[in-house]
């Protein structure tokens, strides 16, 4: 009788390898059969889980048995499957089909997620906060007073553009590069007033121009963009300054260009004449070749106002 139980437990084991979900034991061996069916049961689950479509397949958790006699999920499969969780791209991490995985690894994917949603709203958030451009000076041509408008950004191409959605001005200052001009000429200061100084000086920079008419778009460059350098003199000897950049004319249409001048030249001109006001020791000034044509006085804003200094250094 025992060696019939025996055979009938032999030939039903590997049954439950293939799959069989009924299995009818005597009660002499059912808890070694449980345990047969318990293996099976993971191993399916974890072949399914393989086989599916996802990309990240289940890691096991290995389990402990903890002093009271339960068993307890080790954290280091939790961990290992997060660390993959977090260096998925996010399109991969919302494939992830949640029902494959185990109650504690589902949690991590829902923490990933809704982590990567909050990135992503965060991120596009601050793209929407529009950054509050630096102001110049600028001046109208019927009008003597000067207003702040929307000032040229400074770019790593070494120019400084203006490209506003108002009306271009007739000339325009450039406060935001005092704090480069200072490194070079220590102690100065800027001052905003479009007002006459104790010094003043004529000369040029280079730069390029596009029309503001929209139905024109016509471009052009110049190595004469008239620049006039002023200095004023202070009670406590300090030295300010300011330079008026001025505007030209598109030659098709006659309307206002947008600037982009050259940050460059702009700087070495006003630092050089900051130098020799003070007195100090300057290095002999170097012309560039800019070929962009001859200079046309009627469509320069400086040679209309009797500001343009084509030879000044």
């Amino acid at each position: 009788m025992a060696s019939i139980k025996a055979r009938s437990v032999l030939l039903q084991i590997p049954c439950l390898f293939f799959g069989h979900k009924t299995l009818y034991v005597t009660s002499l061996r059912e808890p070694s059969i449980r345990r047969a069916s318990g293996l099976v049961s993971d191993t399916q689950g974890q072949l399914s889980a393989t086989n599916s479509n996802n990309k990240l397949s289940v890691i096991p958790q290995s389990r402990d048995q903890s002093p009271n006699g339960t068993t307890t999920n080790s954290a280091s499969a939790d961990d290992i499957f997060q660390q993959e969780l977090q260096g998925m791209n996010k399109a991969t991490l919302n494939c992830l089909k949640i029902s494959n995985y185990p109650r504690s690894q589902r949690r991590l994917i829902d923490q990933e997620r809704c982590k990567r949603r909050a990135e992503g709203n965060t991120a596009a958030a601050n793209k929407q906060v529009p950054t509050p451009p630096p102001t110049c000076t600028a001046s109208s041509r019927t009008s003597g007073t000067s207003i702040a408008v929307l000032g040229p950004s400074c770019s790593n191409d070494d120019t400084s553009s203006k490209h506003a959605e108002e009306s271009p001005k007739i000339w325009y200052m450039f406060p935001e590069h005092h704090k480069l001009v200072v490194q070079l000429a220590l102690g100065v200061r800027f001052n905003d007033l479009d007002v006459d100084g104790a010094h003043e000086w004529q000369t040029n920079i280079c730069g390029t121009f596009r029309c503001s008419k929209e139905t024109c778009g016509n471009k052009w460059g110049s190595g004469v963009v008239a620049t006039v350098i002023r200095g004023y003199l202070f009670p406590e000897k300090d030295l300010a300054y300011n330079a008026k950049v001025f505007n030209q004319r598109c030659k098709e249409c006659d309307s206002l260009g947008y600037m982009t001048i050259s940050r460059r030249t702009y700087l070495g001109r006003v630092i050089r004449r900051l130098k020799i006001w003070r007195n100090e020791k300057v290095d002999q000034l170097r012309h560039e070749n800019y070929w962009t044509g001859p200079h046309k006085s009627e469509l320069c804003e400086g040679c209309k106002a009797g500001k343009c200094g084509r030879e000044g250094g």
